[in-house]
């Protein structure tokens, strides 16, 4: 028979060998799990790609051809007014986020992003309607000043809605029409933290020509208050919109069956 401190140490021996295969294990499944996080299939780029690619209806409304592609054509100079009322002590400035996504944006394959200043003017409407000094403008005002665009009908009513409504108090002109050359990005500056992390993330993307909201925000991108990361399905489907394949205005129709080709090209699809 063994003694007691004979089992004891053979208890602990076979208790520290079993946390070490252990340990190895979790490590090993973790890997398996980190390489199909970063080498998504090409179902899943497809699905998402359908989901946030195509917006709206073609210039001929809904008789016309369907969901078409919204993109840019050239260079994009963003030029940024105002900043919020407040900022919470561990928030980055307001400026410091908006580069970082811009920054984030310029990333992109086939999307080219350059932060210009705009004049020192106080006035809104100029800012607003002129694309000279800045084709995308990303504009910080206050409710009075927004109130007075909208009774001058320089703001569609349904956009004047978003901006009212604090839990947005953000919305985008200008980014209807399937080639993009003027937008603006509007934003209260009276509206919480939470409200300018959103508008940074879903109201930039818009502003780009993606199809982004809630629902599918969170398989393209992360975005929060001090910046914005791609996950790896995110970024194909982005730069797949601006891949020279494509052309503003194509239909869902004409675009999706070439999406595999381009996968295929990328290195996503093996055919033996």
């Amino acid at each position: 028979m063994h003694s007691p401190g004979y089992i004891m140490f053979r208890n602990v021996a076979f208790l520290t060998a079993g946390l070490i295969l252990g340990m190895f294990a979790l490590a090993w499944f973790s890997a398996l799990g980190g390489r199909h996080q970063g080498a998504p299939q090409p179902e899943q780029v497809v699905r998402l790609f359908d989901s946030v690619a195509f917006s709206g209806f073609g210039e001929q409304g809904p008789a016309g051809q369907g969901p078409v592609l919204r993109r840019w054509t050239a260079p994009v100079t963003v030029g940024v007014k105002g900043q919020p009322l407040e900022r919470d002590d561990d928030e980055r400035p307001w400026t410091m986020a908006l580069r970082e996504y811009v920054t984030a944006w310029n990333s992109v394959r086939g999307l080219s992003l350059s932060l210009v200043d705009l004049p020192a003017t106080e006035n809104s409407r100029h800012l607003l309607e002129d694309p000279s000094d800045a084709s995308l403008r990303i504009l910080v005002l206050p409710e009075q000043a927004l109130a007075d665009l909208a009774f001058q009908n320089v703001i569609p009513r349904t956009h004047a809605a978003e901006l009212a409504d604090r839990r947005r108090g953000c919305t985008v002109l200008g980014a209807e029409g399937p080639a993009l050359s003027n937008v603006v990005l509007l934003v209260r500056d009276d509206v919480g933290r939470s409200a300018r992390a959103t508008c940074l993330g879903h109201g930039l993307a818009k502003a780009l020509g993606f199809g982004i909201d809630a629902r599918t925000a969170s398989d393209v991108f992360r975005s929060r208050p001090d910046g914005l990361g791609f996950l790896p399905a995110g970024r194909i489907v982005a730069e797949l919109v601006y891949d020279p394949a494509f052309v503003p205005g194509q239909s869902r129709h004409d675009v999706l069956p070439l999406i595999p080709e381009l996968l295929e090209q990328r290195g996503m699809i093996d055919h033996e």
